[in-house]
């Protein structure tokens, strides 16, 4: 992939073809970079939907780390933690955005409550880019970060 031949360009090594996988209920490509004599030399993490974000490294573990932001993460045969939601209405005081990681992420607040910064990202509704300050608003958040929004 060229997102990933990218990264290291300065190397000139070859991928060789993605293979798709569920991480963290994320679709993300893994593959190999090759040199000249076709010899693995880097593996590279690839978001599925947004090119953009690209992890390399010498071991899978290091282009996991890089990909993640040296965040990693392990799996139990115990139940996983049951995340409690809260469903809010109120309308924008305030919208910001900016671009994180190739990604547009959303900062707000609501009426009547002047503390909490709400965070939202644009891959959870098509239509977050058209919302403004000034709409009403129902949204379904974990602590700060929207799961949910859906404009009224």
């Amino acid at each position: 992939m060229e997102s990933a031949q990218g990264s290291v360009q300065e190397k000139g090594y070859i991928s060789t073809f993605p293979l798709l996988f569920n991480m963290e209920n994320k679709p993300v490509y893994q593959l190999s970079l090759k040199d000249d004599a076709g010899l693995i030399k880097m593996y590279a993490f690839v978001n599925a939907t947004n090119y953009q974000k690209v992890g390399t490294g010498n071991s899978l573990a290091a282009a996991w780390s890089a990909y993640t932001g040296g965040v990693v993460s392990t799996t139990t045969d115990e139940e996983e933690e049951v995340v409690e939601t809260e469903t809010l209405s109120g309308a924008i005081t305030a919208l910001e955005s900016v671009v994180i990681d190739g990604e547009t992420t959303y900062y707000f607040m609501l009426e009547g409550d002047a503390e909490t910064i709400y965070i939202a990202k644009v891959s959870i509704d098509k239509q977050l880019p058209f919302i403004k300050a000034g709409d009403s608003v129902t949204i379904e958040v974990d602590g700060a970060r929207v799961v949910s929004i859906i404009k009224q």
